[in-house]
């Protein structure tokens, strides 16, 4: 797989779908890597140019001194746009990548077509939560999160159902660099700073060209989500009105 420099880190990324189709850049969650995106792949390669990538400390992305912050995961983001020469693109992140969208929705929007946030919130979590985390893996490593979060990732009936995919899910978090799972907890876990957009939100007011939406599935589908896939439906969706051309 290509590396990108961007803002003093070597970030791994990968290209999937037709050239010259709209970018989609998709975002993982803290602990996991672009492989997190393997079964959407094929479906989303039908129309866009998907283009993944390992966030800074994860993967096979490089595990710089930390702790890192949500404003320096947006710059990343940037940074990887600009080396491979893409000027817009559509933005899917999950949990810590919603927040990264977040960032680049406040402070870059020239840069983004559309933003899709899954599972994510403007704040995650305590910072005493960040900080039990933190000696956590720093103190046993990886295996208890890993243990852990496959249960907070997926559904009892999907555990049950899909082994194959959740010793997948374990094996890659497990995989991750513990001093780079750490510093990206570690922005959480400043004072008066947990991981949280509230502090870039006060500085910086929204485009007047970017709406906010509630999207409430209704039982029915949001049945359907959880047992197809074991997880919960994104319930909080950012997009702009701007333009895709």
């Amino acid at each position: 797989m290509p590396f990108a420099e961007s803002n003093g880190v070597r970030l791994n990324y990968r290209f999937d779908g037709v050239a010259g189709a709209p970018v989609l850049v998709l975002s993982n969650s803290l602990g996991a890597n672009l492989s997190m995106w393997d079964r959407q792949i094929p479906a989303l390669a039908e129309r866009f140019r998907v283009l993944r990538y390992d966030t800074r400390g994860h993967g096979q992305s490089s595990v710089t001194t930390g702790p890192y912050s949500v404003t320096q995961l947006g710059r990343d983001v940037v940074g990887l746009l600009d080396a491979v020469g893409i000027e817009r693109a559509y933005f899917c992140g999950l949990s810590m990548g919603g927040l990264i969208g977040m960032w680049l929705g406040i402070y870059t929007p020239e840069r983004i077509n559309r933003l899709v946030l899954c599972n994510t919130a403007a704040k995650i979590g305590a910072t005493e939560t960040w900080n039990a985390r933190i000696e956590m893996v720093r103190t046993k490593g990886m295996g208890p999160v890993a243990e852990t979060q496959a249960q907070r990732w997926f559904t009892p009936a999907f555990i049950a159902r899909a082994p194959d995919v959740i010793a997948a899910a374990r094996q890659m978090i497990a995989s991750t660099s513990s001093e780079g799972y750490a510093a990206n907890c570690g922005d959480h876990s400043q004072s008066g700073r947990p991981y949280s957009l509230f502090n870039a939100a006060r500085n910086r007011q929204v485009s007047r060209s970017t709406s906010f939406r509630n999207v409430k599935p209704s039982g029915a589908r949001k049945g359907n989500v959880e047992r197809e896939t074991g997880l919960e439906p994104a319930t909080f969706c950012l997009g702009s009105r701007r333009s895709a051309n």
